[in-house]
């Protein structure tokens, strides 16, 4: 199972989700789960429709802000800070290492 580091009161970023790691998330509290991973990063991610629907049948919000890693722009951060405000918390964001989530925030 994936660790989720609490970064503030109510976020929590993250490494590769799991599909068991969503209902961990729901377990936990967690309201809206936010991928950070641009689409084909690594053959072994989740594809965004399977991680949404992982998100929805633990009742959860999902959100996709994909940001290439090193590669954070304005519109990155205005994206993640919409999705922040027109979604529930606590959150959790995820990308490869969990670093990029991060650095978003």
């Amino acid at each position: 199972m994936t660790t989720f580091r609490k970064v503030a009161s109510d976020f929590y970023v993250a490494p590769q989700l799991e599909p068991a790691d969503f209902a961990a998330a729901a377990e936990l509290g967690i309201r809206t789960v936010i991928n950070n991973r641009p689409y084909g990063e690594a053959p072994d991610q989740l594809a965004d429709a399977e991680a949404r629907a992982l998100a929805a049948a633990q009742g959860l919000a999902y959100v996709h802000v994909p940001v290439v890693s090193g590669g954070i722009l304005p519109d990155h951060l205005a994206a993640m800070r919409a999705a922040i405000d027109g979604h529930q918390g606590p959150f959790v964001a995820y990308c490869r290492s969990g670093t990029r989530s991060c650095h978003l925030w």
